[in-house]
């Protein structure tokens, strides 16, 4: 009878401790529970932090680099226009340095052929003196050309930039500028006045742009001619950023089909010949 109560006194005993040790363990799991989602919750938003993070640095090396192609770009152009300014003028210079040495060489050639004449006559004194001034003044016409090459400002050519498949179009040269609007190369000049109206294609600016591409398209030969189609291209100098963006609303009707080109104020530029 002892024996048995024993048993029956220690297996109430142990109930208890069974019971708080299974709601400790359920505690735990649960806790475990939490704590694990907590961790892969910091683990994602780490990650996508991370993500962020390239990706802001991503597009600021990309725009970075955007920035630097464009502004290479803009110096290949601006030094091809300078070098093909620089050959105009230097052939130009060579082409009058030919003729004046022409000119010498044959002042020199008719010296020398009055020398080896037999019959040769003693010229007189005036014929002399004719053909030294003739020769000081071919020498002088050289020396004049040579310095004028050192001391001349140089000329800028507009080139239009041809795109990367090779199209070529050609461009309608509206000069902006502290007096105005300018139509180049054939120099024609629009005042504040001419851009008071409402804008549309009614203005003058616009209708001026369109009359030249109506006289380019009659004149092409070939469904390739550059004359087809025409865009407007605005050289602005830094004076003439209000004119600018007059000329810009006077032309809205071409949408962004233009270019521009932005130059110093001191520059001289070198069009094509005026055929409109």
């Amino acid at each position: 009878m002892r024996r048995s109560r024993t048993r029956e006194g220690i297996a109430i005993s142990l109930f208890p401790f069974l019971a708080v040790l299974l709601c400790t363990m359920g505690a735990l799991l649960v806790l475990l529970v939490l704590f694990g989602n907590s961790i892969n919750q910091q683990e994602e938003n780490l990650a996508v932090e991370q993500s962020e993070r390239m990706k802001a640095e991503l597009r600021g090396r990309s725009d970075s680099l955007s920035w630097r192609l464009e502004q290479l770009s803009d110096m290949r152009l601006k030094t091809n226009s300078e070098l093909e300014s620089l050959r105009l003028q230097l052939a130009g210079i060579e082409e009058n340095s030919r003729e004046l040495s022409a000119d010498l060489q044959g002042l020199q050639e008719v010296s020398e052929n009055l020398v080896k004449t037999d019959s040769f006559e003693s010229p007189t004194n005036d014929e002399l003196q004719a053909l030294e001034l003739k020769l000081a003044s071919a020498r002088e016409s050289l020396d004049e050309a040579r310095r004028e090459k050192d001391s001349k400002p140089p000329a800028y050519a507009v080139i239009p930039y041809e795109g990367s498949a090779g199209t070529h179009r050609r461009p309608l040269f509206i000069e902006c500028c502290l007096d105005g609007v300018f139509l180049q190369p054939e120099g024609i000049r629009l005042n504040p006045d001419d851009f008071d109206g409402p804008p549309g294609p009614g203005n003058p600016l616009a209708s001026g742009l369109r009359a030249a591409r109506e006289y380019l398209a009659r004149q092409a030969v070939s469904q390739n001619d550059p004359g087809l189609r025409p865009y407007p291209l605005l050289i602005v100098r830094p004076s003439g950023v209000m004119a600018y963006y007059a000329a810009r609303d006077a032309i809205s009707s071409w949408g962004s089909d233009f270019g521009y080109q932005l130059i110093e104020e001191d520059w001289r530029l070198a069009f094509p010949e005026k055929d409109l």
